[in-house]
């Protein structure tokens, strides 16, 4: 039913690591989700969003082309993609053992450490590209998490928009300033969490109905936040860059997971039609679904790319094995 696979997913794939099918999450100790969840919540706050999408082209050609990769690029980033899955796999024991048995005292030590790991990736990452690439993949995160709107944005996204120091300077003003309001939330999210694993461990009924009430509610206060955040935000941006931002969001690749749809541009939550949107006799279904399957195509699983290729593939063929079929 559920497997672990915690520190490979945090290193590799984080957008995995909240999906409850990617590990036990019951085999936990008390506040080993929370602090995992810390961990990873504060390295995306600081950027680490962007080594996500650059290990995404290990995968993907997509993004390969969304940032330029060359084919010695693709090669050096798969390579260390592979040696992150090894180095990862051979720390998934200790840190089992350390979370199963976590004691409250130590939470805070093993969450920077996690931090720590995630750093290193990230500086082993990063050097494989450009500045030039570097800014369309922070391009890409400010368009995956939603843009300014997103109660995800983060100053290094935020760098998307070509900041100027004094710009910058503001922003993170603004950000400090709702702090304490996001990282609440984050602690109410992480809370939530425990619970439902308590009663997984436990063998109780989850109570769906009340948690999801609870997540709802969350949600709620997360998006309030996000706009809160997005009026400060938008006062020290130019006309220029505000249109910047629309036009990021405007061309937001399909194959980025697709966004709540409270963060979706109004052309994106068109309305059903009766009739206009109705399956009509002899329509047929498999070429539309297929399509809205792969436009929602998620990041991949966690997965060992195949062996490095020497030579450059051509445009539609795959350059890993299996990248492009769609995970189940």
């Amino acid at each position: 039913m559920l497997r672990f696979q915690l520190v490979l997913t945090i290193l590799i794939v984080l957008p995995n690591l909240l999906q409850a099918q990617m590990f036990d999450a019951s085999a936990l100790g008390p506040g080993g989700f929370s602090t995992v969840g810390r961990a990873v919540a504060y390295s995306l706050n600081d950027g680490f969003g962007n080594s996500m999408v650059i290990l995404q082209s290990a995968y993907d050609e997509n993004m390969r082309n969304q940032l330029g990769i060359s084919h010695e690029q693709f090669v050096e980033i798969q390579t260390t993609t592979h040696a992150l899955q090894q180095e990862a796999m051979s720390k998934v024991p200790q840190y089992f053992g350390r979370l199963q048995n976590l004691k409250p005292e130590d939470q805070e030590a093993l969450q920077k450490e996690i931090q720590g790991e995630l750093q290193a990736v990230r500086n082993r990452v990063e050097k494989k590209l450009t500045p030039e690439q570097m800014q369309k993949v922070r391009t890409t995160v400010f368009q995956a998490v939603g843009g300014l709107d997103s109660p995800l944005i983060n100053l290094d996204a935020l760098s998307a928009l070509d900041l100027t120091e004094d710009q910058r300077k503001k922003a993170d003003e603004t950000f400090k300033s709702l702090e304490a309001e996001r990282k609440a939330q984050l602690e109410d999210m992480l809370a939530l969490t425990e619970d439902a694993i308590k009663s997984q461990r436990e063998g109780k009924p989850p109570g769906a109905e009340f948690e999801q009430r609870r997540a709802e509610a969350l949600k709620a206060r997360a998006l309030a936040t996000g706009k809160k955040l997005s009026e400060q935000l938008r006062k020290h941006l130019t006309p220029e860059q505000l249109a910047k931002a629309e036009k990021l969001l405007a061309e937001r690749p399909d194959f980025l997971p697709p966004l709540p749809r409270e963060l979706r541009r109004e052309s994106e939550n068109k309305e059903y039609v009766p009739g206009a949107d109705s399956w009509r006799p002899g329509q047929g279904a498999g070429d539309a679904y297929a399509e809205e399957k792969q436009r929602r195509r998620p990041f991949p699983q966690t997965e060992r790319p195949t062996e490095v290729q020497s030579e450059p593939q051509g445009e539609t063929e795959n350059a890993v094995s299996g990248s492009d079929k769609e995970t189940p």
